[in-house]
């Protein structure tokens, strides 16, 4: 029997029952396997005395769902077998009450919280979750009534109007709104009052452009087609006249209008053999003074402009979250927000109830969690529920009331507010004793490991908060035919451009898959005689970033003869069925859309000819 490099920090988290762990698991380690074991001994003991004391949380439903399944196999499995009686008898108990345990994402625990005490949460009973496209519509119609409200406001028009001449757009400011309503419990709290932006003065760009404009002039001797005195006398010079014209006529709009229309491109290029070095130099370096210092002015301008209509879309993301509450149709982050306030009331009433009847709160995929998620499970780990301290990070955790595990190199959640460096702070709540990983990789042979461990040592290294520093790996499965190197194919090129290096990439891992092939290389396979057998096609997985290398490796593998499937369910929506698809419904959505209304008719569904448009339009 091979001995587990981390079997010591395994036999904790499995038996030290009484202790609260913060376990850290890299990739392949079995974490999952480990907490369902601790699960078991948890209840086969008595730790857990009843389901509805288990809290185990994960991070999709999928993920829950097949949690959920495999505690309730590991129960089975511990009451049929050699367990002391007293054990075995907990387990099958545990088996039929599973359904009350809270083995759910926290969403999923958020709204069991809220169920139980609506009106201690200021919800009505019964309340509903809108998600999907309930939610999508709810969203659009809020952001069409704050539209119209912000249009109309007199108070905000001069802002607006200046904004729209920026290159602000309304579809820009609902993604504002979008991202308000992500992070709503983050806005709560008094707005300040800001002045009114000062007006924009275009004095540097237009000198320094103007400068320009004028060495280009007085150079009559450069062919007018040439590009550097194409874009300087030409598009630089009637950016400058238009700005000026703007600036002498009071006209603040088109200030702004052409201020963020500055000609960004074109001016860097043109020969010093034609130019000269020296005038060359001075053309560039007064565009590019003068652009920068346009550009510099925008950015400074939008943001005082988007400064000043914040207050009003912070009030109304609070106001529709408000509204939500309390007519009880909530959205995901409501759930959080509302359980939160809810475990962390100053009225201990509804924290100590749920923590007496709670014996632990198990956590996987934990470096995931968001602030709220954390503060959720912190305010019923602790050891006094009766009165929380001003901050999770001072909670005193109670002796084996929580476990989280995760793997900090796998946070992929950043978009959902999941803050990885909430990772280093919530470690720093365990005591150091309690602090454990696991590192024995069960998936990979030595030869991947070793490599793995060398390359991500150097591109993991731990940054203080930002990114914990990478664990090395350890093998358990052993090489069953001839221990291969790591081999890395493709790559840059001098010289090639990026199709050309597709291509050839393409075209040797062609080669190796094939090399593979016939080369007869053993795989795993328990079903085998030998429990081996030689690789096939369907043996190999080829992991892209994006769709752009497709096109390359499909032409190289079918010159190859090499049989292979692509799956990906983003490619469905690029088919010309969906295409065709979303042009119906786009013309059915708006008729007067005449480009989606000419594309449902020529689609196969209404088959409609050039001639049958002529006649029809």
């Amino acid at each position: 029997m091979t001995l587990l490099v981390d079997g010591d920090a395994r036999s904790l988290v499995a038996n030290e029952l009484d202790r609260s762990l913060f376990v850290e698991a890299g990739a392949g380690t079995g974490k999952t396997t480990a907490l369902v074991g601790r699960i078991v001994r948890l209840v086969a003991t008595g730790r857990v005395r009843e389901a509805s004391g288990l809290v185990a949380i994960t991070f999709t439903e999928a993920a829950a769902a097949e949690l959920r399944d495999r505690i309730r196999e590991a129960l089975e499995a511990a009451a049929a077998g050699d367990l002391p009686r007293s054990e075995r008898q907990r387990c099958a108990t545990a088996v039929r009450r599973i359904d009350d345990a809270s083995i759910t994402t926290l969403h999923g625990f958020a709204q069991r919280i809220l169920a139980e005490y609506p009106l201690e949460a200021g919800l009505p009973p019964g309340f509903e979750v809108e998600e999907g496209i309930a939610a999508e519509l709810a969203d659009e119609a809020r952001w069409a009534q704050l539209r119209d409200s912000l249009l109309s406001d007199p108070d905000l028009e001069a802002d607006l109007e200046v904004g729209l001449a920026l290159g602000l757009t309304l579809h820009q400011l609902h993604d504002v709104t979008r991202l308000l309503h992500d992070r709503w419990d983050r806005l709560r709290g008094p707005s300040p009052t800001l002045a009114a932006p000062a007006p924009l003065d275009p004095t540097v760009p237009l000198a320094e452009v103007e400068a320009a404009v004028a060495i280009a002039l007085g150079r009559t001797d450069i062919d007018p087609d040439d590009k550097l005195m194409r874009a300087v006398a030409g598009e630089a010079a009637r950016w400058a006249t238009g700005l000026r014209e703007a600036v002498e006529t009071g006209d603040h709009q088109g200030v702004a209008r052409l201020l963020a229309a500055a000609p960004l491109t074109g001016w860097k290029g043109g020969s010093a053999r034609v130019w000269g070095d020296d005038d060359k130099a001075r053309v560039r370096a007064h565009m590019e003074a003068g652009i920068s210092a346009a550009v510099a002015m925008v950015a400074t301008a939008r943001r005082a402009v988007l400064e000043r209509l914040l207050p009003r879309l912070v009030a109304d993301t609070l106001a529709a979250a408000d509204a939500r509450r309390r007519v009880g149709r909530l959205h995901f982050h409501d759930l959080l927000v509302l359980a939160r306030d809810l475990l962390w009331a100053d009225d201990p009433t509804v924290r100590r109830m749920l923590a007496a009847r709670i014996d632990v709160v198990l956590v996987d995929e934990f470096q995931d969690t968001d602030p709220l998620q954390i503060e959720v499970v912190a305010a019923l780990a602790g050891v006094d529920t009766t009165v929380l301290p001003a901050r999770w990070e001072e909670v005193r955790l109670a002796p084996g009331r929580v476990v989280v595990v995760g793997d900090p190199k796998q946070s992929i959640y950043g978009f959902r507010g999941a803050d990885i460096t909430l990772w280093a702070k919530a470690r720093d709540v365990f005591d150091p004793v309690d602090i454990v990983s696991l590192t024995q990789n069960f998936r990979t042979v030595p030869r991947i490991l070793d490599w793995v461990n060398a390359t991500f040592a150097d591109l993991l290294a731990g940054r203080d908060d930002v990114q914990p520093g990478y664990v090395a790996l350890g093998a358990h499965r052993q090489h069953i035919g001839p221990d291969l190197p790591v081999v890395v194919v493709g790559g840059p090129a001098d010289g090639v451009r990026a199709p050309e290096v597709r291509a050839l990439e393409a075209s040797e891992l062609s080669r190796v898959v094939a090399a593979m092939k016939a080369g007869a290389l053993p795989v795993d396979d328990p079903g085998a005689p030998g429990g081996t057998r030689a690789v096939r096609f369907d043996d190999v997985a080829v992991l892209v970033p994006s769709r752009t290398p497709i096109g390359a490796l499909e032409r190289a593998l079918d010159a190859a003869d090499i049989p292979y499937r692509i799956e990906s369910r983003s490619l469905v929506w690029a088919t010309d069925a969906v295409r065709e698809l979303l042009a119906v419904l786009r013309a059915v959505e708006d008729p007067a859309d005449a480009v989606a209304v000419v594309a449902a008719l020529r689609s196969p569904g209404f088959g409609c000819s050039d001639d049958d448009l002529a006649s029809w339009r």
